[in-house]
């Protein structure tokens, strides 16, 4: 590869690493120097195309893809794996409420970057724009799992029918992470929820 008047150069077994973005800068000469070799060939677009070919102009294009195991990490550990404290560990999962605060006061998801980033960053490249996507999937199947689970209690509760012992612990769990309600009613709640359970058949105790 070269950059100067002369063209490009080209060999065997030789090849370029380099883990940041691929640029080919918009010159003059640009769908010149990518003139295809071919006679008769009308449109230099027409050439170097195909499987593993990078052609662009004013593009900066990367694979830097960040792994996001440490969502459900922090979630359902409570912590972060030590391989990912220094890039994730900072990473905070909101509730339900605090990501529709945070998306009222500053319109845009949480897990995701903003105008501001956009403009400041002059848009995000594929691998960074990838990893917040990922980060924003897992994250919102969490929200659905969450939702899933307290629309199974409420059905639970407002068809007053037992539980099974599968069902007792995460519905507990629930009852008592609800912030809207006093000790006392959550006291209640759990053991309606209990008696429900020793009441129904085939139960595992």
């Amino acid at each position: 590869m070269s950059s100067t008047p002369t063209g490009a150069l080209s060999g065997n077994d030789e090849y370029i690493q380099y883990q940041g973005g691929f640029l080919i800068e918009g010159t003059p000469s640009w769908r010149f120097w990518n003139a295809p070799p071919i006679i008769g060939a009308t449109d230099p677009y027409d050439a170097f195309q195909g499987p593993g070919h990078i052609h662009a102009e004013n593009g900066v294009y990367d694979n830097a893809v960040q792994l996001s195991d440490h969502v459900f990490d922090r979630h359902f550990d409570g912590r972060v794996r030590l391989e990912d404290l220094e890039r994730a560990g900072t990473h905070h999962n909101l509730s339900i409420n605090e990501m529709s605060n945070f998306t009222a006061a500053n319109r845009h998801l949480p897990t995701m970057k903003g105008r501001t980033a956009w403009e400041r960053e002059k848009g995000f490249s594929l691998g960074d724009l990838s990893s917040q996507l990922w980060v924003t999937s897992e994250t919102q199947a969490l929200y659905l799992t969450d939702l899933n689970q307290k629309a199974h209690l409420l059905e639970a509760l407002s068809t007053g029918r037992d539980l099974q012992a599968n069902e007792l612990v995460p519905m507990t769990g629930i009852v008592k992470d609800m912030t809207d309600l006093t000790e006392g009613q959550k006291r209640l709640l759990v053991q309606d929820l209990n008696q429900r359970a020793q009441n129904a058949p085939n139960t595992s105790r």
